[in-house]
């Protein structure tokens, strides 16, 4: 679901194969949004606040926006799926993951502010 489909208050994606190639993630980092992730498939470890949790196939994690954290994958060629959901969606957080969906990186000029 795009956010423009929400008029920018909600966005739904879910990761590609591409995403996952590589073990780790993007560095710990602080949004202002609300984020969910839930784990369709796979094992992946959530990192909030200092501490890393575990999360595997049906897990679900909430992340109050203004919280440091960040994804890992643990995983060469992770067959895992991660649904991401974020509420509010601006605009800039969807062209952020576009790429990652399809090349599983960001370039740097598209990161949103704050992150």
């Amino acid at each position: 679901m795009s956010n423009l489909d929400t008029g920018e208050a909600l966005l739904i994606r879910a990761a590609t194969p591409q995403v996952f190639e590589h073990q780790g993630g993007p560095p710990p980092h602080v949004h202002r949004n609300d984020e969910i992730i839930y784990i369709v498939s796979g094992e992946f470890i959530v990192h909030i606040d200092g501490k890393d949790y575990n999360v595997q196939s049906g897990d679900t994690v909430f992340i109050p926006g203004g919280t440091i954290h960040t994804d890992i994958n643990p995983i060469i060629n992770n067959p895992g799926t991660l649904i991401t959901i974020f509420q509010p969606a601006p605009g800039k957080v969807e062209a952020f993951f576009t790429p990652i969906s399809q090349y599983g990186n960001i370039p740097k000029a598209i990161v949103p502010d704050g992150w």
